[in-house]
């Protein structure tokens, strides 16, 4: 992960959750159009997409997002919620 050399970085005790966030569904429903990007020095980025957006967001809502609620459940806090971590 990169860091650096900053103290108290956000989620990281879930490394995974921007990951998942960002791109997730779209490895879990739609990975024919998942690509890994290569340059001269190795991997440098990625693209990602879905042919119809529609079916995709369907099939997100009906398995892809309780995954998640399931992976990632909602924080139990006393003290005020950052914007970050509002549901």
């Amino acid at each position: 992960m990169y860091d650096d050399a900053m103290d108290d970085l956000p989620f990281e005790s879930q490394p995974d959750l921007i990951g998942d966030k960002l791109v997730g569904g779209l490895l879990s429903h739609s990975l024919d159009y998942c690509f890994v990007l290569e340059d001269e020095d190795g991997i440098c980025g990625y693209a990602v997409g879905t042919v119809d957006v529609t079916p995709y967001l369907n099939k997100c809502k009906h398995s892809w997002i309780p995954f998640m609620q399931e992976k990632y459940s909602k924080p139990t806090a006393d003290k005020e919620l950052s914007a970050a971590e509002v549901p």
